[in-house]
């Protein structure tokens, strides 16, 4: 793992695990990122777009809202297109730095109108068949009534809702402690394995337990949490992206990350990765088998992408 760690000839540790002084040569290798051209995240996004774009194009037709999507697009494009001049205005830099978490939730919700182009409906029946004769039964259903407590319930979905900041958390601690190349090697990392998720979903769409059976009643389950997480499910879930299930891909990927560059973010996200996975099946919202699915995706990305990334940035 030597070049995920080149940075450390440019920064000396002051405080302790993720806390460092910055050197004139931490400044120039933080100058020659933002040289003109393409990071490797931003070639990942600008690979997704056209692949969805030939999509629109030559199966617009089954897609609701096809212009809006395209116009979605050509917006990112020229977004792009500025972000490959090295232009951003010094101010708006880290702008350029965090855009592509930031346009995340936009290509989450857009996957549901995307992956009707090839096909009407979801592969569900496959999936619940392999799940039938992996674990004899339908896990999503049945973990819950095996283990009905309501501390265990309101830990694992608070630790399935964590989704949510999990991704910026190490992206903060890396931004502020100016490990800029580390961060954009950990950025696209973690990029790399959500595209891997919406390309399949565009391909192989499943609903998930969620839609498939009857959702289990949320203040049955707890107080707090599990009618917290039913909210933001029915109001920004993406039907058809169930497999595999990009919060454990995602999850697992920021974990490894974490492992790789900051071993206190590793053991506090512990806590809650592991929980995710579960509370994914525990809560009905995934299928057993799209969580291991998810968390063999990350595991992959992590082992082959970081390297790739690392030497693709430019150096000081």
């Amino acid at each position: 793992m030597k070049d995920l760690h080149e940075v450390e000839a440019k920064v000396i540790p002051s405080l302790g695990d993720g806390a460092t002084r910055t050197l004139p040569g931490a400044r120039a290798e933080t100058r020659a990122l933002d040289r003109p051209g393409l990071r490797p995240v931003e070639v990942m996004l600008a690979a997704y777009l056209v692949i969805t774009t030939v999509v629109l194009v030559l199966k617009g037709g089954h897609v609701h809202k096809p212009g809006l999507l395209l116009a979605t697009r050509l917006a990112l494009g020229l977004l792009l297109a500025l972000s490959a001049t090295g232009r951003f205005p010094s101010a708006l830099k880290w702008i350029r730095d965090w855009y592509p978490i930031m346009i995340s939730p936009l290509f989450y919700s857009e996957a549901g109108l995307l992956n009707r182009a090839f096909t009407s409906g979801y592969f569900d029946v496959p999936v619940t068949g392999w799940e039938n004769w992996i674990f004899g039964g339908q896990p999503s259903v049945d973990l819950r009534d095996w283990a009905p407590q309501a501390l265990l319930s309101e830990y694992l979905h608070l630790a399935y809702f964590s989704y949510y900041f999990l991704v910026p958390s190490l992206g903060l601690v890396l931004y502020l402690s100016k490990r800029h190349r580390e961060f954009h090697v950990y950025l696209g990392t973690v990029s790399a394995a959500f595209f891997a998720c919406l390309t399949i979903y565009l391909f192989f769409p499943v609903a998930g337990p969620f839609y498939s059976f009857t959702p289990p009643d949320p203040r049955a389950m707890g107080q707090f949490m599990p009618p917290l997480v039913h909210w933001v499910l029915r109001h920004g879930s993406s039907v058809g992206t169930a497999f595999p299930s990009s919060h454990v891909a995602v999850a697992v990927t920021v974990l490894m990350m974490a492992w790789t560059y900051s071993r206190k973010a590793f053991w506090v996200l512990l806590a809650f990765v592991p929980a995710l996975a579960v509370g994914a099946v525990y809560g009905g919202f995934h299928y057993a088998i799209d969580t291991l699915a998810g968390a063999a995706l990350g595991l992959v990305v992590w082992r082959f992408v970081p390297g790739w990334i690392s030497s693709s940035l430019p150096e000081a």
